[in-house]
């Protein structure tokens, strides 16, 4: 890829890293599940599948392909500063290019295996979703300073915000899917009738149901004050992200959030917003308090059937899409969150990120004592990459005094 030659052009840089990931990534939920490997009828086969796709296949293939192209936008970025138009275009292109090239070699290697199919379906979704990632980080993602320095004065309190923002949409993602909104204001309104009736009379929900998206949303509330000190601007954030979460169990065709939730959720930020006076460190032990307690009952509640021995595999995409990305969204939301509370509790972000997968394998191993769960690796992963996203945006400075100040 063609880019601007300066000072910076030659740096590593972590969203390099970044692209490692995501692409391995790719290459790995592409690959997974071969099946018996006979490339003789490949060509035959190559490109060939149905038309008829699933709206969980859909998001999956625009999803990780908008993640590569968005993270090659901003790697360019970095490197290339404010080019010229024809060599962000060149650029953006070239991007493109190599991403289609990449998801072509995947439906490829899938011809050749009986567990999967080959799509040209997949091939044009997974372009659409680099192209549409190059974009938002070339012009959208520029935008970010503009607009959170009208919220928060300082740069390392508009890295903060970033990260709580993220993490508050990867927590709105893990219990909103499928993501497909059914938008018929009769099925809303009977929805939110039998909400009310429900909490009108004052139906008890069941304790751990009500404990665990407790814990959940109290980390999350109380995230989203780690930006400020005064109360009132918390206060906003917390209302959106209450609203936003309530608004999407209206209108999305299978709602995770359930009778415990509107009941727990605005509780929990009010709590938090009567929390948002303290001592950010303070407000930072608390938050990792609720996160593991959250995560722990998470991972340890039981299901249905036998025990499972420990996998050493990555098995988060295995079997239903929109099922994987809902899982891998829940722990990218703790990690983020566990790195953010640590950031402001203080020690080295390093440790902060390792503990996150640590934790999660401890938790993960503890399922194997646990009927019907399936023990694997895809916590600690995902948890490691969403603490290790969250220290990549935040300073590495030891200092709090860029949180406290007061403008």
């Amino acid at each position: 890829m063609r880019r601007a030659r300066g000072k910076d052009s030659g740096r590593w840089h972590r969203i390099d890293l970044a692209i490692v990931v995501i692409a391995a990534g790719i290459v790995y939920a592409s690959l997974a599940r071969p099946g018996r490997i006979d490339c003789s009828r490949a060509l035959s086969g190559l490109l060939r599948e149905s038309v008829h796709l699933s709206g969980s296949d859909l998001i999956g293939n625009v999803f990780a392909y908008l993640l590569l192209g968005g993270a090659l936008g901003l790697a360019w970025g970095k490197r290339s500063g404010s080019a010229p138009l024809g060599a962000q275009l060149r650029a953006g292109l070239s991007a493109v290019a190599l991403c289609a090239l990449l998801s072509l070699s995947m439906e490829a290697a899938q011809a050749c295996m009986s567990g999967r199919v080959s799509s040209g379906i997949d091939l044009i979704n997974n372009t659409l979703g680099a192209a549409t990632g190059w974009l938002c980080a070339r012009y959208l993602a520029p935008l970010w300073p503009h607009v959170a320095s009208s919220l928060v004065p300082t740069a390392r309190q508009q890295r903060m915000l970033a990260v709580v923002a993220l993490a508050a949409l990867a927590w709105l993602a893990a219990r909103s899917a499928p993501w497909l909104p059914r938008l018929e204001l009769h099925a809303a309104r009977a929805r939110a009738v039998e909400m009310a009736h429900m909490m009108g009379a004052l139906t008890v929900p069941q304790p751990a149901s009500l404990a665990r998206d407790a814990t959940q949303f109290l980390a999350l509330a109380l995230g989203l004050t780690l930006p400020w000190q005064a109360r009132w601007p918390a206060a906003v954030a917390i209302a959106l992200a209450v609203g936003s979460a309530l608004a999407a169990s209206l209108v999305v065709a299978r709602p995770a959030l359930g009778y415990t939730a509107w009941w727990a959720l605005p509780v929990a930020g009010l709590v938090a917003i009567g929390l948002s006076g303290m001592a950010v460190r303070l407000r930072g032990v608390i938050i990792l308090i609720a996160a593991l307690a959250a995560v722990l009952m998470f991972e340890l509640r039981p299901g249905t059937g036998p025990t499972s021995v420990f996998s050493w595999r990555v098995l988060v995409l295995h079997g239903n899409a929109i099922s994987g990305m809902q899982t891998a969204a829940f722990f990218v939301w703790f990690g983020m969150t566990f790195a953010a509370a640590g950031r402001v509790v203080g020690g080295p972000m390093w440790l902060w990120v390792a503990l996150s997968p640590v934790l999660l394998g401890t938790l993960e191993w503890l399922q194997t004592f646990t009927p019907g769960r399936t023990p694997d690796l895809s916590p600690p992963v995902l948890g490691c990459a969403g603490a290790a996203l969250a220290a990549g945006l935040l300073s590495s400075s030891k200092t709090l005094s860029s949180y406290t100040h007061r403008p």
